[in-house]
């Protein structure tokens, strides 16, 4: 937070949102990918469970097949839930201030 301040600047986030929503990709896309495949594959018939498709994944493809198109994912995660962080924070923060003016002027 900025000295004397308790409200960070619009960079700051648009990073924070930014990095919170690659972090968020970087931990949910491996069972992301997995129910993906289930859901393609069911088109062609009954499949196994989450566990077993994970494991015919990992033995057959290798653990890199569980991060594959993780890359765009991240590179439109980062603006997208940048600009959802901002938006929300300042959106909150109108809203205290017209709270904050409502408050003050019935007193």
């Amino acid at each position: 937070m900025p000295p004397g301040g308790d409200h960070l600047d619009a960079m700051s986030l648009l990073v924070s949102g930014g990095v919170g929503g690659a972090a968020f990709w970087l931990a949910v896309y491996p069972i992301d990918s997995v129910k993906t495949r289930i859901q393609v594959q069911t088109m062609s018939g009954p499949q196994p469970g989450f566990t077993a498709m994970f494991l015919q994944i990992v033995r057959s493809e290798g653990v890199g097949a569980l991060y594959r198109g993780l890359t765009p994912t991240v590179f439109r995660a980062f603006p997208a839930n940048g600009a959802l962080f901002l938006a929300y924070e300042w959106t909150k923060r109108a809203l205290e201030e017209a709270a904050s003016t409502t408050r003050n002027s019935t007193e």
